[in-house]
């Protein structure tokens, strides 16, 4: 199996921890195991040396810290682990990830500084960050996400102004914005709307 570049279990009724094995799955490019009802942590070496591009661990009941080079090869586009009790700050790597397309982490327990932990993603589509304990400010970076259209931060206790639209990328299209059920000590302001068609205030999930 160790040539194995797609590994889809999703949507069964497999239990347990995933085995450490796995991690030595150097070409896989897409891993799968969403909804499911795994457990323990994801084993800590896991996308170390490899390129994988969808990575998806959402609804199980996974716990601890994504493990730190699970992002290394820069080459994810869709990465979903929501649902799940998965704690500790996002890894490093996040940043450098410019082909990011779909990132899923709501519903979960991460913590840290939102501004530290993304970088400038040309080609991001939608994020969901809702339902974990970041801090921080907004970073201005986020304005270069030209082609961001669902972007949900509720339940969170992230401050700042969102850039939504960049002076030279141009205005952001068909956009829904969640932004919502801040600390009341951390201050929010929403500016730069722009040419935005859509942008709501409510609580409802990102899918």
């Amino acid at each position: 199996m160790t040539s194995l570049e797609i590994f889809d279990v999703n949507s069964n009724q497999l239990e347990g921890e995933l085995p450490n094995p796995i991690s030595q799955l150097k070409n896989l490019q897409h891993f799968q195991v969403y909804t499911n009802k795994f457990s323990g942590s994801i084993p800590n070496d896991f996308g170390q040396d490899t390129f994988l591009a969808y990575v998806s661990f959402s609804n199980n009941s996974f716990s601890g810290k994504l493990p730190p080079e699970i992002c290394s090869g820069l080459s994810i586009l869709q990465f979903t682990v929501n649902g799940n009790n998965l704690t500790g700050p996002l890894p490093a790597c996040f940043r450098n990830c410019l082909k990011l397309v779909r990132v899923r982490l709501d519903g979960n327990r991460f913590r840290g500084d939102i501004s530290q932990a993304f970088g400038v993603h040309p080609d991001l589509v939608c994020i969901d960050l809702s339902r974990n304990q970041f801090s921080g400010e907004i970073s201005p970076q986020w304005g270069n996400c030209t082609k961001l259209t669902k972007l949900n931060m509720a339940e969170n206790r992230i401050s700042g102004k969102i850039p939504l639209r960049n002076r030279e990328a141009g205005p952001v299209g068909r956009s829904k914005i969640i932004f919502q059920q801040f600390d009341r000590n951390h201050s929010t302001r929403i500016g730069g709307f722009g040419d935005a068609v859509q942008a709501q205030f409510e609580q409802q999930p990102v899918i």
